[in-house]
């Protein structure tokens, strides 16, 4: 399992983080698609070479390609998205909110998978990268389509752990 090494990695300071790992997986609360989604949608988000590299190993596994493309590609909207939508919430001119974002964003209505998994793993990066309208507005639609608060916060479990994977590997090998 390619999970294991990635726990073997993490130092003893961030010993915590291995034990969470270990039971992060095995959510009840998530389906398959949506605990490796979420897994790799956070790596992606992370930067961290090692830390894709297992988890997209591992998440071969348990998604076909369709899911890992879109998971792709919420990666990579919600890299342009929480940029530009934190700094529209970070200013204090109000003007920003009232121009139009002008950002190509289709991959949002054509990822061809679930469209509640779609917004958990948008929901998923953008709680990482922070940007609070867009957790907002994931969250909001998440509910709307009936997923509960415990399904929510299991994503989200997931990416914080992802995080600190890679903070805790960041301090200590320097990738």
């Amino acid at each position: 399992m390619a999970l294991d090494s990635l726990a073997a990695m993490i130092p003893e300071e961030a010993k915590d983080l291995k034990l969470n790992l270990s039971s992060l997986l095995r959510q009840a609360e998530l389906n398959e698609q949506q605990i490796w989604g979420s897994a790799l949608v956070a790596a992606y988000t992370c930067k961290n070479k090692t830390i894709i590299s297992e988890v997209e190993s591992e998440a071969k596994e348990h998604l076909d390609d369709q899911h890992i493309a879109a998971v792709k590609t919420a990666a990579a909207l919600m890299g342009m998205n929480n940029v530009y939508y934190r700094f529209g919430h970070l200013t204090k001119n109000p003007k920003y909110s009232e121009l139009p974002a002008r950002l190509r964003m289709n991959g949002i209505r054509s990822h061809g998978i679930d469209s509640k998994d779609f917004e958990l793993f948008s929901l998923v990066a953008s709680a990482i990268t922070g940007c609070g309208m867009c957790v907002d507005s994931h969250e909001k639609v998440l509910r709307e389509h009936g997923v509960k608060e415990e399904q929510i916060l299991g994503g989200v479990r997931i990416g914080s752990v992802i995080h600190g994977i890679a903070v805790a590997l960041e301090f200590s090998t320097g990738d």
